[in-house]
C-alpha cells in the first residue's frame, strides 16, 4: 500500500504515480491525500492543517464562546482522511481523499449538535 499526501500530480512527476507503481505491482493499494482533492479550482494549492481547519469551519466550533476561531488542538485532517480513504475502496486500487471535504464533513456533525444539542 502507498498512501501519499502531496499535490495532485507530484507523485507523476517523481516517477512514483499509481501507474507507473501497478506496472511493477498490480495488486498494490494507492492512496492519494491531498489538500483540496484531486480536481477542481483549488486542487493544485498547497494545504495544511492551520489553512484546513480555517476555511472548513472547524475553528468555529473550538475557543471561547465570545473569543476568536481557534485552532484544534490535534491535527485532526491527516487522521479524518486517512480514514475517508480506507472506507472508500470498492472496484479501484487507486483511492483518493480531501482534507478540506473531511473537515468540512466533520464540522457539519459538530455544528448540527451545537445548534440542536443531538
Amino acid at each position: 500500500m502507498v498512501l501519499e499526501n502531496y499535490r495532485p500530480g507530484t507523485m507523476e512527476k517523481l516517477g512514483l504515480g499509481y501507474e507507473e507503481l501497478e506496472k511493477i505491482n498490480p495488486s498494490i493499494i494507492y492512496a492519494a491525500v491531498s489538500g483540496f482533492g484531486h480536481t477542481g479550482p483549488y486542487s493544485q494549492r498547497a494545504a495544511y492543517d492551520l489553512i484546513v481547519q480555517a476555511m472548513g469551519g472547524i475553528m468555529s466550533l473550538t475557543g471561547e464562546p465570545d473569543g476568536m476561531p481557534t485552532r484544534v488542538g490535534a491535527s485532526v485532517e491527516n487522521a479524518i482522511a486517512r480514514y475517508a480513504v480506507s472506507g472508500k475502496y470498492s472496484q479501484s486500487n487507486w483511492q483518493s481523499a480531501s482534507f478540506y471535504q473531511s473537515v468540512c464533513s466533520i464540522a457539519r456533525v459538530g455544528w448540527t449538535y451545537c445548534s440542536c444539542g443531538r
